[in-house]
């Protein structure tokens, strides 16, 4: 009966992950920029990658947008959720004539002022622009929402300025394709632009370790506490 009773604690400590997800209200939904591999099952996070503003700097004006693209990271403050800093990540445009400038599953933290094409009420979600013949343009709004390619990890951008002719009626749009690289430790990313073909659409690659992958958190899948207590009762009892 000992051993019976044992063997039901084990069982019940192991299967109530399954439990609680059958539970709507048990189970939080997943946390943003973060995903799971369907190949391997590994657990992204990219929090770690996106830029933090210090308190107030979307206020005060103290963050303009950056201009000759020197700075690719470093100089912030990592808080395990973000990097805290008054500056975006920056790429070299190299023979484009410009740089460029993107956060991470959220808006950049520099103050744009006047975006082409862009409302006002639409400029504080911009995630990547670039300054040219002293305009700054759009080439997305924030998304939170990384997906998987088989085994490639990409964000997209979408809705910026208008692209130029003849594809006026499109919009600019970003990909950003993410390069696992266990050695990235400070800065924890490095932007690159890879290039475009129309001046609208812009393709980029982030080499970082955030995107080697993980163990998720007990919330997104693991033993749940309630487990842990049931299982360690159970070895209890069988002794």
């Amino acid at each position: 009966m000992r051993l019976l009773s044992s063997y039901l604690l084990l069982l019940l400590a192991t299967a109530s992950p399954s439990l609680a997800a059958t539970d709507p209200s048990a189970k939080p939904p997943p946390k943003p920029c973060t995903l799971k591999s369907p190949l391997t099952g590994a657990y992204f996070d990219l929090n770690k990658i996106s830029i933090i503003p210090p308190p107030d700097s979307k206020d005060d004006g103290s963050s303009s947008p950056d201009t000759n693209g020197g700075l690719n990271g470093g100089g912030g403050t990592s808080t395990g959720a973000g990097e805290v800093r008054s500056e975006s990540w920056h790429a070299r445009g190299y023979d484009y004539g410009a740089n460029f400038t993107l956060n991470i599953c959220a808006p950049v933290v520099e103050k744009l002022d006047k975006v082409e094409g862009i409302e006002d009420d639409r400029k504080a979600n911009i995630s990547g622009f670039y300054m040219k013949d002293d305009k700054v343009f759009s080439i997305g709004q924030a998304s939170s929402e990384p997906i998987f390619r088989g085994k490639r990890m990409v964000l997209n951008y979408t809705d910026g300025s208008p692209c130029p002719a003849p594809s006026q009626s499109s919009r600019k749009s970003t990909i950003i394709s993410f390069l696992c690289d266990r050695d990235m430790i400070g800065p924890p990313a490095t932007l690159s632009y890879v290039g475009t073909l129309d001046e609208c659409s812009y393709f980029f690659e982030i080499r970082t370790s955030a995107a080697c992958g993980g163990v998720a958190a007990s919330s997104e899948g693991g033993l749940s506490p309630a487990g842990y207590i049931l299982l360690e009762v159970a070895l209890i009892s069988g002794r």
